[in-house]
């Protein structure tokens, strides 16, 4: 079973051509993020987890929720981090995240993909993104490959202390950087709903035809790349920046 969280369209892509090589299923974790669902799921297969970089390692509600969620049958955990670079410490966190859970742990790999954080890294134009995309596609089906044959992914096992320490720049970044009361919708918002459906944390409402952010986030860019009219900014942060929607009609799978 491949298990992906996907603000943004790059990490649910590669989970479906993952799945498809396996003859597998996809599960999106959002709906049970959004609901509070821990409930057991169960596979005959090993798990592959693909999640997104944040900040330099597994996303953070990625690594929370599957801490809590409950898994039956296979004991293999593999485990693919969507970046536009490195994974960082994630190897870190996924070596912690299966000994919690007692699962055995098969391996990280990173795929890189476009870039989709705006609040920095303006997007690329849509022909870019696809070609990014188009690039990734050997080292998805080596991953594929590896996995199908069960073989345990070939990683470069991260130190204690340096997992420990950019755990510490994550938290540190996370409590100084991420401020939610900074997001609002402009006079271009059409009060369609979308942004608050997209909130893996149940942290958007719509209150006078507007949306309006509590106090949790995780800036995961969900609302700000699904948004169809562009109409959500944070502070001055994402003014005349290109957001990121993932290409989908230029990019033709492959069988």
């Amino acid at each position: 079973m491949v298990l992906f969280f996907s603000a943004t369209g790059n990490s649910e892509y590669v989970a479906e051509r993952i799945a498809e090589q396996l003859d597998d299923v996809t599960v999106n974790l959002t709906p049970m993020m959004r609901a509070h669902d821990f409930s057991a799921l169960f596979s005959e297969k090993p798990w592959v987890v693909v999640s997104p970089i944040y900040v330099e390692d597994m996303a953070d509600i990625v690594r929370d929720f599957l801490k809590h969620k409950k898994f039956s049958g296979s004991r293999q955990f593999y485990f693919v981090f969507t970046t536009g670079s490195t994974f960082g410490t994630a190897d870190y966190t996924a070596r912690m995240l299966c000994s919690y859970k007692v699962m055995e742990y098969m391996g990280s790999a990173a795929v890189v993909m476009p870039t989709n954080y705006a609040l920095i890294f303006p997007a690329k134009d849509d022909e870019t993104n696809a070609e990014t995309i188009r690039a990734a596609e050997p080292r998805i089906l080596e991953l594929a490959a590896e996995i199908a044959a069960r073989e345990k992914i070939p990683t470069k096992k991260t130190p204690v202390c340096a997992g420990k320490f950019f755990d510490a720049v994550d938290k540190l970044f996370r409590k100084r950087f991420i401020r939610p009361e900074l997001f609002y919708a402009t006079e271009a918002c059409i009060s369609c709903g979308k942004c608050e459906r997209l909130c893996p944390l149940n942290n958007i409402s719509i209150r006078d035809k507007k949306p309006v952010w509590g106090g949790h986030c995780t800036h995961c860019m969900a609302c700000v790349s699904g948004c169809p009219t562009e109409s959500i900014e944070y502070g001055r942060a994402l003014l005349g920046k290109r957001r990121y929607h993932f290409p989908k009609e230029l990019i033709k799978k492959e069988p």
